[in-house]
Parts: structure tokens; sequence; C-alpha cells
């Protein structure tokens, strides 16, 4: 740009040109510009080297978005915290569960871990209840380490990759309620009798975190759970 010396002015560190200035303004945003320009090749060229650890990552990302937006009432997903206490595990998640209102789990929150591989979603998360005060969760599709038997939580059966964490969490949740009989993770889910277990699989459960084991004969028992005579069920606290 030419200057016709019409343009000058009086700055605060003497004689300034408007001209001069312009061009000075128009070179340093070009230079921004490119700036960007090559960082945003760079991230592209990084984003397409990434290992698929992060392809994962940003998929669970994605997938906590998605719950927080819309996410059935009374569940929470949430990240863990790493185990050096700084920061969050992208690939582990708390979660829960709570009881359907009239069922036999009603009335509390199932805390679960789901922890993700980096072939997900190819693969499945694994669920995991949590233990209470040391004891697995009383249910046969539940394995005494808290893992939890799911059609949809193993890829050779009905997993899909299409398939949300929301929908996990209902399908367990369906699950507590509707036990699985030609699934059973544990053969027998009563420690006493094997008739607490047959009600069990029927969808006859009593939870164990409500309760405590102690064996209670009462009449007419027997018939609610289905077993034979002298069948202990789990009596409420």
């Amino acid at each position: 740009m030419k200057c016709d010396g019409s343009t000058w002015f009086w700055g605060g560190r003497g004689l300034r040109c408007r001209c001069l200035e312009s061009e000075a303004l128009q070179r340093e945003e070009a230079n921004r510009r490119r700036r960007m320009a090559s960082f945003a090749s760079k991230r592209l060229a990084q984003a397409r080297s990434l290992p698929k650890l992060h392809s994962t990552a940003r998929l669970t990302l994605q997938e906590r978005a998605a719950f927080k937006k819309d996410h059935p009432f009374g569940f929470y997903a949430k990240y863990a915290p790493n185990e050096d206490g700084k920061g969050q595990n992208v690939f582990k998640w708390n979660c829960g569960i709570p009881g359907r209102a009239k069922g036999p789990w009603e009335g509390a929150t199932y805390a679960l871990t789901m922890e993700f591989t980096e072939d997900y979603p190819s693969k499945p998360p694994k669920c995991k209840f949590a233990h209470v005060h040391g004891k697995p969760l009383f249910h046969p599709n539940v394995y005494p380490s808290g893992t939890v038997c799911l059609s949809i939580l193993n890829e050779d059966e009905d997993w899909k990759p299409a398939i949300t964490i929301r929908q996990i969490l209902l399908g367990i949740q369906d699950l507590l309620d509707n036990p699985n009989a030609a699934s059973p993770a544990q053969a027998r889910s009563c420690p006493w009798t094997g008739c607490c277990g047959n009600a069990l699989l029927q969808g006859r459960a009593i939870p164990a975190i409500f309760h405590r084991q102690e064996r209670v004969s009462e009449a007419g028992e027997e018939a609610s759970l289905g077993g034979g005579r002298g069948c202990p069920r789990w009596k409420l606290r």
C-alpha cells in the first residue's frame, strides 16, 4: 500500500501512518491464520495416527455426553476417579441402577462398574455389581465376582456396537426382576436350599442386600417360595 502522506498522525511514540499500521495489522492477521492452519493440520495428522485406545476414549466421551442429556430417572453413570486420585478414568465408569417400583429390588440403587477396553465398541464393556458388606449381589445371573451375565453384554450373542450405555443399564435393570433361567451364572443362588434358588430362577428373588442370612420358618412360606418343607427365607432387617 502506497502512503500519500495524508494519513500521518501523532501517536504515543511519534508520528505514525495509518496506511503502514493497516499493513502491519494485515500481516499479523495473515501470520495468525497461517499458524492456526498449521496447528490444525498437525492436530489432524495426530488424530489420524492416534492409537485405537484414543478412539475408544472419544467414544466414551460421546456416550457420557449422550447419557447426561437423556438418562432414565434414578440412574447415574459417571467416570471413576483414577487410582492416584488425580483426574478421572474415561475407561471405567461408576453406575447406579435403581430397583423398579413394586419389584423385589425396589427401594435401593445398585452400584455397578462398567469397564471399557480398546476394542470397544466391537466388544461390549464389562459390567460388574459392587459387593455389599463384602458379599456379592444375590441373583442367579450375577457371578460371585459381581459380573453380570446378560446376552447383550456377550459379543458372541446379542451384543451390537450400536447398543448404548443407556440401553445396557436398562437391560440390567430388567434382568434383576426377570432372571434368565436358561443362562444362570450361579447354579444355586440360595446358600440354604435348592428350592430358594428355583424361586429366584422363577423371578421371585428377594435381594440379599436388603437382608441378613437368618433361617426363619414361617407357615406358608414354603408355598410362596415354591419350595419344600422347611425352606428358609431371607428375613428383612
